[in-house]
């Protein structure tokens, strides 16, 4: 006998895995009510295979995790604790998504639209490290080029400020 389960993947994780425990309870009752007596069924459900189906991960805590960080505290205390994390959770400001950013950036960091793109491709592709140090050491070494040809970086610095003021100006009026 096989039920479905709808899980609206839009719905908040907790609230699908409650309605997904709620319909497994109702199942089970009614398992418990109609079924022939003698006959069992054991069904072992892989969790994190079934969410990685879904490109999705679930959390538990439990009171270990709390015991781990407050050892003096009794099993029904770190169960309080836990109840009150649950409650005052808010997804939207919750240090989880912290931790999301910090991961992403460090796995797959952000690269800027530089203007004009190929501006951005040379910052990008200049040294190892990220476009804001690769930037640095491009101007350390654009200062180096102009000590060593006799030119004058502080006047090439400051026509590429009025052009990028004038390029400002002119985008600004046809937008």
């Amino acid at each position: 006998m096989t039920y479905a389960l709808d899980i609206e993947l839009d719905d908040p994780l907790e609230a699908a895995f409650d309605d997904i425990v709620g319909e497994m309870e109702e199942a089970l009752d009614n398992i418990s009510k109609y079924r022939k007596p003698g006959l069992t069924h054991q069904v072992d459900v892989d969790f994190d295979e079934l969410l990685a189906k879904h490109h999705a991960i679930g959390i538990v805590w439990e009171s270990a995790h709390v015991k781990d960080q407050r050892p003096e505290l009794t099993d029904e205390q770190a169960w309080q604790v836990l109840q009150e994390c649950q409650r005052s959770w808010e997804r939207l400001n919750d240090p989880m998504l912290k931790t999301i950013r910090q991961v992403a950036d460090n796995l797959y960091p952000k690269l800027r639209e530089a203007r004009p793109s190929t501006a951005g491709q040379i910052i990008a592709d200049y040294g190892n490290g990220d476009e804001r140090e690769n930037l640095v050491d491009l101007l350390a070494d654009t200062l180096h080029w102009c000590e060593a040809f006799g030119e004058p970086f502080d006047e090439f610095y400051g026509s590429a400020k009025l052009r990028f003021a004038e390029e400002v100006k002119t985008y600004q009026k046809g937008v």
